[in-house]
């Protein structure tokens, strides 16, 4: 019967090797990196043998997997990154390979044995590839000498790249150009350059000014933009806004405050003059007295008036108007607020 310690596992056998009169067991399970010692003893109808040292022996086995894998996808890149295993196996890691188990192919591979030795955690960038439409699947091994250890798998769902954004430019007193772009579905942000050079970057949801200074009635203003998202860079747009000179309002209505007397009051404004374009329509964005985004628009032709309805009683509201015209693309040319 031997013994091994640490642990105290023991294997018994009866058989004898007929050419060498030696016998054998096997031990199951070590540890690798653990140095263990074994001894024997021989148990027969008289009783058992003093112990005999058969000495120490030194287990390695291949490695745990990698810890914390993770995939970064940047338009055409992909980043690998992973951290050690708990274990190495008792041997020195001599690299690190990641493959896609889609194709079985080899993604990259992490030399440890280059001076200076590469530091967890551990990354390296190579192509996606043309399999990854929708979906991946990778798997990360730490190499020894006993060969590849456990693989750490990391898979997960591809967007694809979001749809451009809607672009709409906004000509206002003044010669200065505002800029809003429709940030929606997918995309988390955007941005768009125009032909004077001047450039804006979109957050979700965000109104900036782009001023373009110095315009006439009928320039023309050439802008580039693109929406960006998790799924990557959306294809560029390009498209021109011409200027038309703004009109104005002679009057615009004033707050209302919505009572239960009168839950839906009638709206009313005058028409927009000195519009170097013909108005298309009009849009009436109503809004809380505090500033708060408008919970409601009413969008006309040549009327002059609509009615609010869906208010909260004993709230004032104010408004916000806008003339629409349209040339080569639709452009606002008047506004009034107040």
């Amino acid at each position: 019967m031997a013994t091994l310690n640490p642990g105290g596992q023991t294997c018994t056998t009866t058989n004898v090797s007929s050419y060498d009169g030696y016998a054998s067991c096997n031990f199951n399970n070590l540890t690798g990196g653990v140095t263990y010692s074994v001894t024997v003893v021989t148990v027969n109808p008289f009783g058992t043998s003093s112990p005999l040292d058969l000495g120490s022996i030194y287990v390695t086995t291949p490695a745990t997997a990698p810890l914390n894998g993770s995939i970064t996808i940047t338009g055409s890149n992909v980043t690998e990154r992973w951290s050690t295993p708990s274990s190495d196996g008792g041997a020195p890691i001599t690299s690190y390979t990641v493959t896609d188990m889609m194709t079985n192919t080899t993604l990259c591979t992490v030399d440890m044995t280059v001076t200076p030795k590469p530091t967890s955690p551990f990354s390296c960038t190579f192509a996606k590839p043309a399999g990854w439409t929708s979906f991946y699947m990778t798997s990360i091994r730490a190499v020894t000498s006993q060969g590849p250890g456990t693989g750490a798998t990391v898979s997960g769902s591809i967007q694809p790249p979001p749809s451009p954004p809607m672009l709409q430019v906004s000509m206002l007193n003044g010669g200065n150009a505002y800029a809003q772009i429709g940030t929606y579905g997918s995309i988390t942000s955007a941005h768009v350059d125009f032909d004077n050079g001047t450039s804006c970057d979109f957050s979700l949801g965000s109104y900036q000014p782009c001023t373009i200074s110095g315009l006439t009635a009928g320039d023309v203003v050439q802008a580039t933009w693109y929406g960006a998202g998790t799924g990557g860079t959306s294809s560029t747009t390009v498209g021109t806004f011409v200027y038309a000179t703004p009109g104005t309002y002679a009057s615009v209505p004033a707050p209302v405050t919505v009572t239960a007397g009168n839950p839906t009051p009638l709206i009313t404004w005058s028409s927009p003059t000195g519009n170097s374009l013909a108005v298309g329509s009009q849009s009436l964005s109503v809004w809380t007295a505090t500033g708060s985004t408008y919970s409601v628009r009413c969008v006309t032709v040549s009327a002059t008036s609509c009615t609010l309805t869906g208010g909260t009683v004993g709230t004032t509201y104010a408004f916000s108007l806008s003339a629409f015209t349209t040339a080569t693309t639709r452009i606002i040319s008047g506004t009034g607020m107040m």
